[in-house]
């Protein structure tokens, strides 16, 4: 067997343009191959070459193959390969080097090639195989995939996308905002542990706390101070230092970012910039549920700033922050924490700690020339619808819906009459085309007109079609329908499609169905005044030569049988939130919502009161109940009755202002016996002799 990473010994005497020149020398000049034989080119050598490049253009001949005979693929076949390789991953749905191989095996079995005996045991591709297929194709690796969700893949499409810069454009063409008057702000989280590789490192614990992190950057290339969220209930101003310079603190339990926290965030940052009704200032943000409530935008209204949302799904190509900026930052930012681990071995990196690591990345990353750059792959600044690359928008094509107009009717005449349909078969369906095939026969041409008869009748007569059958000297003879003039015209040699019982077939041919041509009414009558011989007929499919990996493992596809309807009414859009139009619909929605709250509010304080009253009613409940079996059992039980009632009297008494201070809701069963009976106990110790003590003295 071959080693599998052979490198040659010697290099050879002569290349491949040395041996051009020496055949051209022979061709030109006529010397003998001997004389023309050089070291490493003998004359046997020149003599074969010659002869097999004699009637072809030495310039553009190759000698040499590329390729090894032993070689399963041609470099044509792996550079399809490759080709369907990198469309699956496009299209987010690449495959694995398991079902890569195994492509490769059903590519090279539907294509007739010659594989290895274990490819057909294993019915897949042998392992040196996949390894020599990357390292003929350099564009191929082998990579981990990044999860993409299905909303991302699907929102990112052409429509959205050009209606996105179409909003865009109109707002730069209205308002004439500067460069560094366009802004874009996002989150990120900062968690105390990030993602580490496969291989093994330490962490400061199983899983990290977020903490979040608030950008502001504009398209002249300035990072504006925003804000860092901790995930506690108070800001503490002696544990929350050392953040990046102008940062300011807050904090909220979850540690994410919330309305109230976003418009006390919008609020510094509109102290650190020019902005004002007559001079808005544009801010590009996402469609955070804390971006687009009713106070930040009325603050915005007020302030002088254009709220512009992206379109849901797409802030990974359309926002600078995520395009360009906060990815560089978080892979230094690895690097801070995996120092600060071996500076600090045996302790955790706490959320008051994350702020100090951030620091260092951020001034690295956030430079002028970073910010410019993001703006620019966006294509924000400078304007350039077409700056986002066409492989992000491949994975929307698994579910796009393809842009058809819908069919525009021509109004009917007075000429043009409306024919009916007499059968439910299409003529194009029934024989696109049919080849059959005569043998014995010397070359000729066949014109004849067949009539079809369908099954399904109809008062309007038989559907009449034309069909020319023609003879060729290879031994085929082609059907191909034609148009029809009319369908009161009767040829003289008539065919007729229907079953073909009395064809006779050899065991190598296809059965006929119902829809194949049986020619004996038609063809022998035609064929005997011609001086031709009908023999047995049979169907003949055209020969593949070739099946592309896509026919063999389609790609995924979704199939689309109309339009869809949005269940929301901005889904896929991108909106201008300071419009008079967003500002009442988004007024609206947050009165509906104050009205939901409160309705659940008062619901909540009814149930409560009601709750309340339930538990005080049971309670006094319980106590008349107590109360009733404790005057029956000392009536049963106590051999004094009058001492009985007045003592239950004073019992019951007690139990009831007892019974306002306990916290439980039943009153315990006191028997009779335990009860107190004061002359009982006096008559007892009356009743008592003291024994006297006796002192003993020794003998």
């Amino acid at each position: 067997m071959m080693v599998r990473n052979y490198i040659r010994k010697t290099t050879g005497c002569t290349t491949e343009d040395e041996t051009k020149v020496v055949l051209q020398r022979i061709r030109a000049s006529g010397i003998s191959f001997r004389k023309a034989a050089v070291t490493g080119l003998s004359k046997s050598t020149l003599h074969r070459l010659h002869h097999k490049i004699k009637e072809i253009d030495q310039s553009s001949y190759t000698l040499k193959r590329k390729w090894h005979h032993l070689q399963t693929f041609t470099p044509e076949q792996e550079k399809e390969l490759a080709l369907y390789l990198i469309v699956a991953q496009k299209l987010n749905h690449g495959l694995s080097p398991r079902k890569t191989r195994k492509l490769a095996f059903i590519y090279g079995k539907a294509n007739a090639i010659k594989m290895p005996m274990q490819w057909h045991t294993h019915e897949s591709a042998g392992a040196d195989w996949f390894t020599g297929f990357l390292k003929r194709n350099k564009n191929l690796s082998i990579r981990n995939p990044e999860r993409t969700s299905q909303a991302r893949a699907a929102a990112v499409n052409h429509p959205v996308i050009d209606k996105f810069y179409d909003t865009y454009l109109e707002l730069l063409t209205k308002h004439k905002f500067p460069p560094w008057g366009i802004f874009n702000t996002d989150e990120t989280n900062d968690p105390t542990v990030l993602d580490s590789t496969t291989v093994s490192t330490t962490s400061s614990q199983e899983q990290g706390t977020n903490v979040t992190m608030l950008a502001f950057v504009n398209a002249a290339g300035q990072a504006i101070p925003g804000t860092f969220i901790y995930p506690v209930r108070n800001v503490n101003l002696n544990k929350m230092v050392n953040l990046p310079d102008g940062f300011i603190p807050l904090a909220t339990k979850s540690g994410w970012m919330t309305a109230d926290l976003f418009l006390i965030s919008l609020k510094h940052f509109v102290s650190q910039i020019p902005c004002s009704p007559e001079k808005p200032i544009l801010l590009i943000l996402d469609n955070h549920i804390s971006h687009i409530s009713w106070p930040v935008v009325k603050y915005c209204k007020e302030v002088g700033i254009v709220l512009f949302t992206l379109p849901p799904h797409t802030s990974h190509v359309t926002q600078p922050l995520d395009r360009g900026l906060f990815g560089p930052m978080k892979g230094d930012l690895k690097h801070a924490h995996s120092d600060w681990m071996r500076l600090h071995p045996g302790k955790r990196i706490s959320i008051y700690d994350v702020p100090g690591l951030t620091k260092g990345p951020y001034e690295r990353r956030f430079t002028v020339e970073n910010i410019k750059a993001a703006f620019a792959a966006c294509g924000i600044h400078p304007f350039n619808r077409f700056a986002i690359p066409e492989y992000f928008f491949a994975p929307a094509q698994v579910t796009d819906l393809a842009t058809v107009p819908p069919p525009v009717e021509p109004a009917a005449t007075a000429t043009q009459q409306t024919v009916p349909q007499t059968t439910s078969i299409e003529q194009d369906e029934l024989i696109p085309e049919t080849v059959v095939r005569l043998e014995n026969a010397s070359s000729g041409n066949i014109e004849m007109n067949i009539t079809f008869q369908p099954s399904i009748s109809s008062s309007q007569g038989n559907v009449v079609s034309r069909y020319l059958l023609t003879y060729h000297s290879t031994g085929t003879a082609t059907l191909v329908p034609i148009i029809g003039p009319s369908a009161t015209e009767t040829p003289p040699n008539i065919a007729t499609i229907n079953e073909a019982p009395e064809i006779s077939q050899t065991s190598a041919d296809v059965p006929i169905s119902s829809s194949e041509i049986s020619l004996q009414s038609g063809v022998e009558p035609f064929v005997s005044q011609t001086q031709f011989t009908p023999v047995a007929l049979r169907r003949i499919a055209a020969p593949r030569t070739h099946v592309s990996p896509d026919e063999v493992l389609p790609h995924p596809r979704v199939d689309q049988t109309g339009p869809r309807n949005p269940r929301e009414k901005n889904r896929g859009s991108s909106r201008v939130l300071t419009d008079e139009n967003e500002l009442q619909l988004l007024k609206e929605t947050h009165d509906a919502k104050f009205a939901k709250e409160q309705k659940q509010m008062l619901n909540e304080s009814n149930k409560k009161a009601k709750r309340k009253q339930t538990f005080v009613e049971g309670k006094q409940q319980a106590a008349e109940d107590s109360g009733r079996k404790v005057r029956k059992s000392n009536k049963e039980n106590d051999p004094c009755p009058v001492r009985a009632i007045a003592s239950n009297v004073q019992r019951n008494q007690n139990v009831q202002d007892n019974d306002v201070h306990s916290s439980s809701d039943d009153v315990a069963y006191i028997p009779p016996r335990t009860l107190d009976y004061p002359n009982l106990q006096l008559q007892r110790k009356r009743r008592e002799v003291k024994k006297p003590i006796r002192y003993s003295t020794g003998s």
